[in-house]
């Protein structure tokens, strides 16, 4: 089984975003035996998912998101690929097999929209599209990361 992790700061905006777009391509093209989660590096415990975070997935038809904020734990990174919103989120874990960041599959950081209007998540959200996109392709084409 192939498992991603999304990590970004506090696991309340970009990690989750990606999670859920991530598990919304792969229900769609119906890929099996692939586990995503998201987790942060400076987490509150169990904090939910931002409103605009909800509000931009439910634009894009990702409706009922259900997520509680955890921090990266070294058990979540065994067999994992880890991929971080920002080059900074991968500098921290360096060590980690299997570690990368956005900026490594699309050519840029994901912004923190993090205190942002609603444009903002949007605009992050579309980064993310990108970015899951990115390692849609990776699992289609069995390469993995």
């Amino acid at each position: 089984m192939l498992k991603v992790v999304f990590v970004c700061t506090g696991n309340t905006c970009r990690s989750p975003m990606a999670e859920a777009v991530l598990k919304n391509k792969i229900k769609v093209l119906d890929i099996k035996s692939v586990k995503i989660e998201s987790a942060g590096l400076n987490v509150e415990q169990d904090a939910k998912i931002t409103d605009n975070a909800r509000k931009a997935l439910s634009d894009i038809g990702i409706k009922n998101v259900k997520h509680k904020a955890r921090p990266l734990t070294k058990e979540m990174c065994k067999n994992a690929c880890v991929i971080c919103m920002t080059s900074s989120h991968k500098q921290r874990l360096q060590g980690i097999k299997n570690l990368f960041s956005a900026g490594d599959l699309i050519g840029e950081d994901i912004l923190d929209p993090y205190g942002g209007d609603l444009a903002v998540y949007k605009n992050c959200l579309k980064q993310i599209e990108k970015l899951a996109g990115a390692v849609l392709v990776e699992i289609k084409t069995k390469k993995g990361i």
